[in-house]
């Protein structure tokens, strides 16, 4: 009885956390980049915050997705796959590889910044 007593304050509770009609809701959301300049990305994710923020009354805390692989331009911080090789085999070996990278290195961010909206953006989608 106890235990069930339990559950249904903190339902009760959590009830109270469901925002008012017109309420702005503080949200963490990840913005994955695509390979570009840094200013474009930067352009990029303002623009999709703008946009999500208008369109469904959120406050977002953009915070822009680090790519695990990096060039030697001084504007651009680096790459998500780029699989570069003489031969058809050894392209695919790289890519296999840097997908597992790029993954990885994808599924820490999410982890460490724990955000409720992962906006990807691609050389595709734009």
């Amino acid at each position: 009885m106890q235990r069930m007593c339990a559950t249904y304050e903190q339902r009760k509770r959590g009830a109270d956390l469901v925002p008012e009609e017109g309420e702005e809701v503080e949200v963490i959301a990840l913005f994955v980049g695509p390979f570009a300049l840094d200013r474009i990305v930067q352009e990029r994710a303002k623009h999709w915050r703008g946009r999500l923020e208008n369109e469904y009354l959120l406050k977002l805390d953009l915070r822009i997705a680090h790519p695990p692989f990096q060039t030697n331009d001084l504007e651009c911080k680096g790459y998500w796959l780029k699989p570069e090789a003489k031969t058809y085999d050894k392209r695919v070996k790289s890519l296999r590889s840097q997908i597992n990278s790029a993954l990885v290195e994808f599924l820490s961010q999410v982890e460490r910044n724990r955000p409720r909206i992962v906006i990807g953006l691609g050389k595709e989608l734009w």
